[in-house]
């Protein structure tokens, strides 16, 4: 929201103008906690709700305190966003506490600041991250209402935007039950429970284990002709003892995972798929934004339903980086991805038909079935909270951050139906979900819509346009002299207090 004039009896004022600012700073770190020792502390965005932050923290020894009610606004990346601090509390560097001068509604100044986000992120700067500077933030400019007309325009917004958020909750419930739906389907996929009916009708030729067992010949006698032609292209004669040096796969640990139909088996991912790797990232340099030869997908790209979204933030390397330094880490169109570096974990996408050839960065992991496998399967397979919940269950934690290493990827344990059972589960799974998938687009489509509206309203409101004005009231103008009135007469008794006390420091 833009505006260039204000209402009849509006004015428009600085933040300065209009309240205390208090800019945060953060206390030393050995005086955090996590068990409620001294006030609660807020850092930034990371914190905040729809209207109050969830408290993460506590500080004994705090710099900056702002006082309950104080809006808090979020002033290093991102810029903008604002919550009100729910009782009084510390703030950190992250954030600025604005306490509105009496007249002036902290709730008109929460949905003014609303009103104008675009603009405020708009100020932020900074070479590592956007910050705003305490003089850009003291210096915003709003509009602001006479006080009767803030109240009749709060309680208008709080009327329309409370039915809002009524019709948005209602839509999360869909969205959460669509979730459940998805991960039902998908674990009764890979138990065989959704493909029960079919199975038995349609007795496989090679069971589960069978087909593991042929795939594991197959691997082996791959190795060992390849094996052969390394001896053959350096002239040696293989050893005696040269097919005891075959690296066995390792046989998957099946703890805690529910037993399969008859005909399927457990495999590890190591046993069914070609080398199990993970990317390697270049240099910055080396990577290019919208442009280049070959795609470099990073882990935004992923996503939890197995489409690969890979228009968001394209980056691309040049052809000689892909089939050079980062040889190891191409991928093609049928590999499973999946991200090893979190939180979040679990988010798996296959490589689709319009990408032949592509990199991934060290934070992704690739699955390449073996040739016969349905590869989709597999990215369902590992789509399944219940085998991912084994991955993740064995998770290296440091520093807040979790990682799967290779060795879990390589253990990890996946269900093996019949070839042909495979499709048919495949066929089902995209049959359930497509109408899954159709009713989260409507949903997702009607919360931006509830977004745009709740802008809408706010626009209006600062607009001058959601009540009408009433020419009895008083004019802001008069409440703005008011304020800086009490301001100029506030600072005249607080002024000789402190020459008195530096006159006696000289004294002494």
């Amino acid at each position: 929201m833009k505006f260039n004039t204000v209402p009849k009896n509006w004015v428009s004022v600085s933040l300065d103008d209009i309240c205390d600012i208090e800019m945060g700073q953060s206390p030393p770190s050995n005086t955090y906690n996590n068990h409620g020792d001294g006030l609660p502390f807020f850092q930034g965005k990371a914190e905040f709700n729809d209207l109050y932050p969830t408290v993460k923290k506590w500080c004994t020894r705090p710099n900056k305190i702002v006082d309950k009610n104080t809006i808090l606004i979020s002033v290093r990346a991102p810029v903008g966003p604002t919550n009100i601090a729910p009782a009084r509390c510390c703030i950190g560097r992250g954030l600025a506490g604005l306490k509105p001068y009496s007249g002036v509604s902290n709730r008109f100044v929460l949905y003014g600041l609303r009103a104008l986000e675009i603009q405020l992120s708009s100020m932020g700067a900074g070479s590592t991250f956007d910050a705003i500077a305490s003089s850009d933030l003291r210096n915003f400019k709003m509009p602001l209402a006479p006080v009767n007309e803030q109240a009749r325009i709060l309680q208008k917004i709080e009327e329309q935007i409370s039915r809002l958020d009524f019709a948005i909750s209602g839509l999360n419930r869909i969205k959460t039950n669509l979730k459940r739906y998805r991960a039902s389907v998908l674990q009764a996929a890979v138990e065989g429970r959704l493909t029960a009916e079919w199975r038995k009708d349609n007795l496989p030729s090679e069971t589960g284990a069978e087909l593991l067992v042929r795939l594991l010949k197959e691997r082996r006698a791959k190795w060992e002709e390849n094996q052969l032609k390394k001896y053959a292209q350096q002239g040696k004669t293989p050893p005696k003892d040269w097919k005891e040096k075959y690296p066995e796969p390792v046989k998957p640990d099946t703890t805690g995972l529910p037993e399969l139909p008859e005909g399927w088996a457990y495999c590890a991912g190591q046993q069914i798929c070609e080398l199990i790797t993970k990317g390697t990232t270049p240099a910055a340099s080396k990577l290019l934004n919208g442009e280049g030869n070959v795609r470099f997908l990073k882990v935004y790209n992923l996503t939890t339903s197995g489409a690969l979204n890979y228009n968001i933030k394209p980056t691309f390397i040049d052809r000689e980086v892909h089939f050079g330094e980062l040889n190891r880490s191409i991928v093609r169109t049928g590999d499973v991805l999946i991200n090893i570096v979190g939180p979040p974990l679990g988010q798996v996408s296959m490589v689709p038909k319009e990408i032949s050839e592509a990199n991934i960065n060290q934070a992704i992991a690739r699955y390449r079935p073996l040739p016969g496998l349905n590869n989709r399967f597999m990215m369902y397979a590992l789509m399944a909270e219940k085998i991912m919940g084994w991955a993740i269950a064995r998770a290296k934690t440091t520093v807040g951050q979790t990682n799967l290493t290779l060795e879990i990827c390589r253990e990890l344990p996946l269900p093996l139906p019949p070839n042909k059972e495979q499709d048919e589960v495949v066929q089902k799974i995209s049959h359930q979900l497509s109408f899954a998938d159709a009713a989260g687009i409507t949903i997702e489509s009607a919360l931006k819509r509830a977004a745009l509206l709740r802008q809408s309203i706010l626009k209006r409101a600062f607009e001058g346009r959601l009540v009408p004005q009433d020419p009895n009231d008083e004019p802001a103008s008069v409440l703005l002299e008011r304020i800086r009135a009490k301001r100029a007469e506030q600072a005249a008794t607080v002024k000789p207090a402190r020459i008195k006390r530096k006159e006696k420091g000289h004294a002494s």
